[in-house]
């Protein structure tokens, strides 16, 4: 993320940076590692990567949680016009979270779980495609935040989901 931010600052030392600054960037395609930048407490400027046009990332180490998703797209409600912008697109490999949910098993366990954890996170899924491969499963999910304006997130998960429930 490091040399990302760098180019995406354009060589702006980013305690200079004033917080209307957008990317000059219009297309990103590339391999990210958020770590901790989607945490609660992180001071990762979102905006400069989220106001980006088109923007497709994957993260293949990160686990991420439907919060961490919350942050990333909350970041896009102060850009004019983000709800305009093509959807981001996000491949992750492995998406945690905890909750708890009675779920109907004539309907797919994985979609309920999926969609009950997005909305306890102020998020919803407009559009779910579960592709069953070999072993494993891969999740398709448009998600966009509830009630606000601002750019949607298409979200490929790849490699699993772990979920801990009560």
């Amino acid at each position: 993320m490091e040399i990302l931010q760098k180019l995406i600052y354009n060589g702006i030392e980013a305690s200079k940076l004033k917080e209307q600054y957008i990317s000059c960037l219009k297309v990103l395609k590339a391999d990210v590692y958020f770590g901790t930048s989607l945490s609660a407490d992180s001071n990762f400027p979102l905006r400069l990567l989220t106001s980006i046009e088109s923007c497709k990332l994957r993260d293949t180490d990160t686990v991420f949680s439907f919060a961490m998703i919350n942050k990333l797209l909350s970041s896009t409600i102060t850009i004019d016009n983000s709800q305009l912008h093509s959807s981001i697109e996000l491949e992750i490999y492995r998406l945690n979270d905890r909750g708890s949910i009675k779920v109907d098993p004539s309907k797919s366990v994985a979609e309920q779980i999926l969609k009950n954890q997005a909305d306890l996170n102020g998020l919803s899924i407009i559009a779910f495609e579960e592709v069953k491969l070999a072993q494993l499963s891969v999740y398709n999910l448009e998600i966009k935040l509830k009630d606000k304006r601002a750019r949607q997130l298409k979200l490929k998960i790849s490699r699993g989901l772990i979920f801990t429930y009560q």
